[in-house]
């Protein structure tokens, strides 16, 4: 008997952002880079922190989501997604691993 993908779940790149966890969709997760190969730029307006490769435009992820408190610098690590409408590099504390993750389990 074959499962549905739903059953089955999708998969996840768990990364950190000060003391929470946060899981990003694989499917528009393309790389995740080291901070020190972007280039990071201090007189940038917020959210932007610099661009990656010089073309994808970074930001801490906190930016995106209301209520997270604390996200103290841009991260040792920049996660490159796909937004559908564009690339973005979402600036990560650490990157734990992957794992799949049924939906009614989030």
């Amino acid at each position: 008997m074959q499962s549905s993908s739903r059953e089955r779940g999708h998969d996840y790149c768990l990364t950190t952002v000060g003391d929470k966890v946060f899981a990003l969709p694989v499917a528009r997760l393309l790389r995740v880079l080291a901070r020190d190969t972007c280039a990071l730029q201090a007189d940038l307006e917020p959210p932007l922190l610099g661009w990656s490769d010089g073309a994808i435009p970074i930001a801490r992820l906190e930016h995106y989501l209301e209520g997270l408190a604390g996200g103290a610098g841009a991260g040792e690590r920049v996660a490159v997604v796909d937004t559908g409408a564009g690339l973005l590099g979402l600036a990560l504390d650490r990157v734990l691993g992957m794992a799949t993750i049924i939906a009614t389990e989030i």
